[in-house]
């Protein structure tokens, strides 16, 4: 019988299983926030509903029970991190607000109540040196701890293993996160010498993280991901050029690395406008694209998987979750999934989910709608 880690093998291999795989709760967005979790088991009337836990505290999104990924047919499980020895992530409440300050010095806050994220309000490097800075510790034991149960738990599933997300986020958006958006595309464009600075301790503390993983569990895991964001919805967050000249590089050298030391194969996320960058993707080592953000500028499917679909594997691009998902109706998310799958699994090379995280706004009837579509569709 096929498990669903030969589903995804021969998906990433441009192979075609007896169906597509499906990917909900594995990659870090592909997730769904703790509120749409709770209301759909509410509908589906399972007791779990009010035993939901956060996955992600800065996102919300929840910890899908294993009951839910086994009903579904999930042929993905992560691989969660352990947490540094030396941090305790302590939730405050102060002037209707809840806020935390995670590992790297940032601060993160959300409304009480109603609030549906925490966003980053202080950045630690806004107003420190470079040399100042208390970097984490990337190879702190408390980060592998549990790990070896999980792939233990996986196997006996006959699932792929993920690791969801980096230690941090992807050379671009961490810059933004430690020293502040305008501040780092400030330095990106007047002074790269400091930038590069930056990105060069980075890219040792990634090597350094990602070697004591792979050397302890490389050769039990699937997919590894690495997370940034080079596109927003109409266009790119910097031009090729500085793509090219200051962030490429470091790609290339962290996934010449990480191949090195695995066979696992490498899922970038990006969100956005980013069709002009996936050649250079593909050059640094990029196996698998998440997550296909259809909404964005020139980011028909149809031509990214005509023109890259023989060098890439696309993880996601199933159904939009900025519009479809929570303001369509059930038929329109049925007949969008059905739209897009029929050129996604074209060939092979290809696992569904979701373009983004599901949100809070989604109504249950919308999530099983697109689950329902996946199942009639998914058959090669």
């Amino acid at each position: 019988m096929i498990t669903g880690k030969d589903r995804i093998k021969m998906a990433l291999n441009h192979q075609m299983p007896d169906r597509v795989p499906i990917d909900f709760g594995g990659v870090e967005t592909c997730q769904m926030h703790i509120k749409a979790y709770q209301r759909l088991l509410e509908y589906l009337d399972w007791n779990e509903k009010d035993n939901v836990k956060a996955k992600d505290i800065a996102s919300q999104t929840a910890e899908l029970h294993e009951k839910f990924l086994q009903k579904t047919n999930i042929d993905v499980r992560p691989i969660k991190l352990g947490v540094a020895s030396n941090h305790e992530l302590k939730i405050n409440e102060a002037d209707g607000y809840s806020w935390f300050v995670d590992e790297w010095g940032r601060k993160w806050k959300k409304p009480k109540g109603e609030g549906l994220h925490y966003s980053i309000v202080e950045f630690p490097l806004a107003e420190k040196e470079l040399k100042n800075y208390n970097w984490p510790n990337p190879t702190d034991s408390g980060r592998f701890e549990g790990i070896q149960e999980q792939i233990k738990l996986h196997d006996d599933l006959g699932v792929a293993k993920v690791i969801p997300s980096g230690l941090g986020n992807g050379f671009l958006q961490m810059g933004a996160q430690l020293y502040g958006y305008k501040l780092w595309f400030t330095m990106l464009a007047d002074k790269p010498s400091l930038a590069e600075e930056f990105l060069d301790i980075f890219l040792e503390f990634k090597k350094k993280f990602w070697g004591e993983l792979l050397t302890r569990f490389g050769e039990n895991i699937d997919v590894i991901c690495e997370l940034d964001d080079l596109g927003t919805q109409s266009s790119a967050w910097i031009s090729l050029k500085m793509y090219k000249d200051l962030i490429k590089p470091r790609q290339k050298e962290l996934f010449s690395f990480i191949k090195s030391k695995t066979d696992a194969a490498i899922l970038f996320h990006s969100d956005g406008s980013i069709f002009d960058f996936i050649p250079d993707l593909i050059d640094v080592g990029v196996d698998v694209l998440n997550p296909l953000q259809i909404s964005a500028s020139n980011m028909e499917i149809k031509k990214i998987k005509d023109v890259f679909g023989d060098k890439l594997a696309f993880w996601g691009g199933g159904v939009d979750t900025q519009k479809t998902l929570p303001r369509g109706t059930p038929e329109e998310v049925k007949n969008e999934v059905k739209k897009n799958l029929k050129i996604l699994k074209s060939g092979g090379g290809y696992v569904f989910s979701a373009i983004h995280n599901i949100q809070a706004d989604v109504p249950p009837e919308n999530i099983l709608a697109m689950l329902e579509a996946f199942e009639k569709y998914c058959l090669y």
